[in-house]
């Protein structure tokens, strides 16, 4: 078989690399607002999403439409999650400066809610790029698929940490490491997310949209 015929693995394969180049420079280009982090998250999902169920379509256009169509929720939840973010980081800093048993039990309980709001942020975005509800019904979604679905959670949790590990492991590799990030590594580690995500939310989705 013809390496370069549009039905060979290797064609498969440079094809998907060259979405997720594109989409990850869209991805940066629309975080750097900051405050548009949320809407750029959920618009990645978006396209992620529908390449891990192979649904054609046009990678730029798709990204731009879910960042449009979500804008608005997206920041709401971005802007309440990254408050609770920070809460979270001073309330164990705070712990710290108690001390003795008290200051220790308290860090627990917090390390504790800490988990829970990482493993719900790590939803919320690909949540908010599925599924249409109100911000309150999309938190609550994103809580109960977290908890109910640990396993994965655990998996989703490893894999957004991965670059993180390498850093705390091998600082020496950050300058290694950034190229990387830059280039693909924010959608093909969402690419790794995104097929977990379909796993779990191909359960909720109506058979009519499933047979489609």
């Amino acid at each position: 078989m013809n390496i370069f015929s549009m039905d060979s693995t290797f064609y498969r394969i440079i094809s998907r690399l060259g979405d997720l180049l594109l989409l990850n420079l869209l991805f940066l280009l629309c975080c750097i607002p900051v405050v548009t982090i949320g809407a750029s998250v959920t618009a990645l999902y978006s396209v992620l999403l529908k390449l891990v169920r192979r649904e054609s379509g046009y990678i730029v256009r798709g990204f731009l439409k879910a960042f449009r169509e979500n804008f608005r929720q997206s920041t709401i939840l971005w802007i309440l999650f990254a408050g609770i973010g920070v809460i979270c980081y001073y309330d164990i800093l705070f712990s710290d400066i108690i001390g003795g048993t008290a200051g220790t039990v308290l860090k627990v309980v917090f390390l504790f809610f800490g988990m829970v709001y990482l493993s719900v942020l790590s939803y919320v975005f690909a949540v908010q790029s599925r599924f249409e509800n109100r911000i309150v019904r999309t938190v609550k979604n994103a809580f109960w698929m977290a908890m109910g679905y640990l396993p994965f959670t655990v998996s989703i949790l490893v894999i957004e940490g991965l670059p993180l590990f390498v850093i705390l492991w091998k600082p020496g590799w950050f300058w290694r490491l950034l190229p990387v990030m830059l280039s693909v590594g924010f959608a093909g580690l969402g690419y790794l997310c995104a097929v977990v995500f379909n796993f779990i939310f191909k359960k909720y989705m109506p058979e009519e949209e499933e047979a489609e």
